[in-house]
């Protein structure tokens, strides 16, 4: 869908939603949160989604390498 927002979880400050072809950068402990109340649906991450996560509430979750 066009308007499901994409969550894209990385290290150095490159964190951040996409929504709609445009990219805002986001902090980490937001994109938990809007994980935990279901806003987000779609995890794209590396590593760093690995440890300290409770990703139960995701729809998907894609881990790249």
């Amino acid at each position: 869908m066009a308007d499901e927002a994409i969550a894209i979880y990385a290290g150095g400050g490159n964190s951040g939603v996409m929504l709609a072809g445009v990219f805002k950068n986001t902090p980490r402990e937001m994109l938990k949160a809007k994980i935990s109340n279901g806003e987000i649906r779609l995890l794209l991450s590396a590593d760093a989604a690995s440890e300290g996560l409770n990703l139960q509430r995701l729809g998907t979750l894609i881990n790249l390498d």
